[in-house]
């Protein structure tokens, strides 16, 4: 028979189980929106003359386009603010963006090279500014 101290460390281990599995699935999950369609024709179509950073007005890269060359600051999108669902960054930079012009709110990273078919919810059609970090 067991005594209660070793039943509440029988279920401590437990917990701690079930936590290290959840931080795992959620990882898989936030990394899902860069796997996802990582390589689609359409993305490339924004990426002529050499422009390294494409913004896409839609998810999974449809829409029209918003080519820029990095690094590339834009603290004011203008007409173009709260209207990107998917990035393309094919640059050597990391890339910052902003959910209000001149770099202000929520804070997105995306690293060199990462693709982002379908932005997270809260910055999806939000982002005002960015910059290279």
């Amino acid at each position: 028979m067991h005594s209660s101290a070793e039943g509440r460390i029988s279920v401590l281990s437990h917990v701690k189980r079930r936590m290290a599995l959840l931080g795992t699935l959620v990882v898989l999950t936030a990394s899902a929106g860069v796997l996802a369609n990582a390589t689609p024709a359409e993305a490339a179509g924004c990426m002529e003359n050499g422009r390294s950073l494409c913004l896409r007005k839609d998810a999974n890269y449809g829409g029209y386009s918003l080519p820029f060359n990095m690094p590339n600051v834009n603290s004011n999108m203008g007409q173009y603010q709260d209207q990107v669902s998917s990035i393309v960054n094919d640059s050597y930079y990391s890339i910052c963006f902003y959910e209000h012009p001149n770099y202000g709110g929520l804070e997105f990273r995306i690293g060199p090279w990462e693709w982002w078919a379908t932005l997270p919810g809260w910055i999806n059609d939000k982002i005002s500014s960015f910059r290279p970090c």
